[in-house]
């Protein structure tokens, strides 16, 4: 029997409780939140057991946890479950700050607690198939990055109040995967910004020397039709043109090499 505890149940949070009610060898859910009407709505809804507070569900018996509340109170709740011994899923991010997120991997590490938080692009087909191009070689020479991610519409404005911000709360992701893929940190960023009253939020920060001459380019948005996510990989074609900065001199044609749900990686050759 397994039964895991859901806390908070906003967008994502019903989201969460609504999948997991699914899930074959997951046999009960308890669900908290601090509004009572959505945590009752929620429990009929997918059989699930209410609980008044954080520390009753805790107190249930559980036997994992998924942390789904407001940003502020991740890394609170995280922590909460952590010093329980109970199994952790937090959404992103897992602190608010550098600085609290370091000090919460350190709690985290030090008690041997299992912890996961949600970057789940690495566990995307078409992300994983990208980042076995690079680590082959068979992309070729790393050039260029760059990753979109746009959602549909802005959410509410009582999330964005306490979400800390486009690049905390979405651009995360990017940020993740990018490191992920190409094993490189960023040396320097330089972010632009444009805000429009519709709350359409579009931000492009490309980020220079990752390694050598690689770089990486964001851009995102709030209010804009795509596709939720996708990272495009280009290589820059090993010839002596292009080793004497002549790129001029060659005729450049880009070829998708991979194409799956939220990703396509091209390569361009040269005729």
């Amino acid at each position: 029997m397994t039964t895991l505890g859901v806390i908070g149940l906003g967008r994502i949070g019903a989201f969460h409780t609504e999948t997991l009610s699914g899930i074959e060898g997951v046999d009960g859910l308890v669900v908290a939140d601090e509004r009572p009407d959505v945590v009752a709505a929620v429990a009929a809804k997918h059989g699930a057991k209410p609980a008044d507070s954080v520390e009753e569900l805790l107190a249930s018996g559980v036997d994992g946890v998924v942390v789904s509340a407001a940003t502020p109170a991740h890394a609170e709740l995280t922590l909460a479950a952590v010093h329980r011994g109970l199994p952790t899923f937090c959404e992103k991010p897992i602190a608010a700050t550098a600085a609290e997120s370091a000090k919460v991997a350190e709690v985290i590490a030090r008690s041997g607690v299992p912890v996961q938080v949600g970057y789940q692009r690495r566990f995307d087909a078409a992300f994983a198939a990208a980042k076995r191009a690079v680590d082959d070689g068979s992309l070729g020479l790393l050039h260029t990055v760059r990753s979109t991610t746009m959602d549909p519409a802005p959410p509410p404005m009582e999330y964005i109040a306490g979400s800390g911000g486009i690049f905390r709360d979405c651009a995360v992701h990017d940020f993740d995967v990018l490191r992920w893929i190409t094993a490189f940190s960023a040396t320097a960023s330089n972010p632009a910004t444009r805000t429009c009253p519709s709350l359409s939020i579009r931000s492009v920060a490309p980020i220079r020397k990752l390694q050598a001459e690689v770089s990486a380019l964001r851009d995102l948005s709030r209010n804009m039709r795509g596709p939720s996510g996708h990272v495009r990989i280009f290589m820059r074609a090993e010839c002596n043109a292009c080793r004497s900065g002549a790129d001029n001199a060659v005729r450049e044609q880009w070829q998708p090499i991979c194409n799956a749900t939220r990703l396509g990686v091209v390569r361009r050759t040269n005729e």
